[in-house]
């Protein structure tokens, strides 16, 4: 991505909500696609709210304070010596300069599984069965859809039980786990679900993703190599994160 003064006052101007109209959907519609512009934008959020936090610009004016008062000090030394008070400035400015650039060395840091992570999508589900399991399979598809993962995971099991083989039913119980922090479950359900053919790079990738959301990047990688080694959906993201893992 080519990072220029345009594309940081659009990233600005989307955060404060000045984007509107084409301009907005121009905007949204790459930040779905574009990992990378996601990453700017999630940085550029949380500088701007370090900056905002009246505790850091407090800091910061003590900082100044602190630097002005050991010129006057060095104007009104009359011995070559620094004075033990002056040296215990110098530190305390040391140390606050290294705190500060810790801080943002923090904020700046990428959660590479947030930032990767889409929920593998679920399609209506419907089975030629009676009418009663019909209406669980639309409901459950329903809270699949709204992010309420915590009761699709009991029905989802149920629904396994009842069709053992069918894996796509797995990957939506292992899209459940991971979001409500049963990873181990999930990367069960996935090493299960890649020996299916029609469905390997999906459980391939949610895998990968199972690894590095449990910083294992060892076997993270180990998956994504195997991802970037021929042509599928996933190819280039995985690029992208195995660039960021290695």
């Amino acid at each position: 991505m080519k990072k220029n003064q345009e594309l940081f006052e659009n990233i600005d101007a989307y955060l404060n909500g000045n984007l509107v109209g084409a301009d907005l959907e121009l905007f949204e519609n790459t930040l779905k696609l574009d990992t990378e512009l996601q990453e700017e934008v999630e940085k550029y959020r949380l500088i701007k709210e370090a900056l905002k936090d009246k505790d850091i610009i407090n800091f910061r004016e003590k900082l100044k304070d602190i630097d002005r008062e050991i010129e006057e000090e060095k104007v009104r030394e009359i011995q070559p010596k620094k004075s033990f008070k002056t040296y215990y400035r110098i530190a305390a400015i040391f140390i606050a300069i290294v705190g500060i650039s810790s801080l943002f060395w923090i904020y700046q840091e990428p959660d590479l599984y947030a930032q990767y992570y889409v929920p593998y999508p679920m399609n209506e589900l419907t089975r030629s069965s009676e009418e009663s399991t019909i209406e669980v399979l639309k409901e459950v598809s329903l809270q699949y859809k709204r992010k309420e993962y915590q009761k699709t995971i009991p029905v989802l099991e149920r629904l396994i039980q009842e069709y053992p083989n069918d894996d796509r039913l797995k990957l939506y119980l292992g899209n459940s786990y991971l979001n409500t922090d049963q990873e181990e479950k999930a990367i069960t359900l996935f090493q299960n679900i890649v020996k299916n053919d029609t469905l390997h790079n999906d459980a391939l990738w949610f895998l990968s993703l199972a690894h590095v959301k449990t910083e294992n990047n060892g076997k993270a990688i180990t998956f994504l190599k195997e991802l970037t080694s021929y042509e599928n959906l996933y190819k280039k993201s995985a690029i992208d994160l195995l660039e960021e893992l290695e």
